[in-house]
């Protein structure tokens, strides 16, 4: 509605142009007015509803964990990790180390040989 009164106060515009958009602001002020009575007709018919919510404790208490409980939990959960990782990859650790020890031993005694050859 308010591009058609900005179109209106342009002075350039005919008299079948300011007619064409007049009827559009009547248009629009009637549908307005049409959506607005539907919304009071929904709003009368609409009830509000109230909520109450009971909460029954049966005697348990429970009291939120303090930081440093938090803190112990998240630590324990670090060293489980830590030990389940171990646990779990030390057979491909101790493959590893087989074959790095069935090379690097060898090796160092050729190395060993050969430097008491040549002093």
């Amino acid at each position: 509605k308010a591009a058609y009164v900005k179109l209106l106060e342009d002075d350039t515009l005919s008299r079948s142009e300011i007619i064409l958009i007049q009827d559009k602001i009547n248009e629009i002020d009637t549908e307005l007015t049409r959506l607005n009575m539907d919304k009071a007709v929904y709003d009368n018919e609409v009830d509000y509803a109230t909520v109450s919510i009971t909460y029954y404790n049966n005697g348990y208490s429970y009291a939120a964990p303090t930081y440093f409980e938090e803190y112990a939990d998240y630590l324990l959960e670090f060293v489980k990790g830590v030990g389940s990782f171990i646990l779990y990859s030390l057979p491909v650790f101790l493959l590893l180390f087989a074959i790095f020890a069935s090379i690097f031993f060898p090796v160092r005694k050729k190395i060993v040989k050969r430097r008491q050859i040549t002093k």
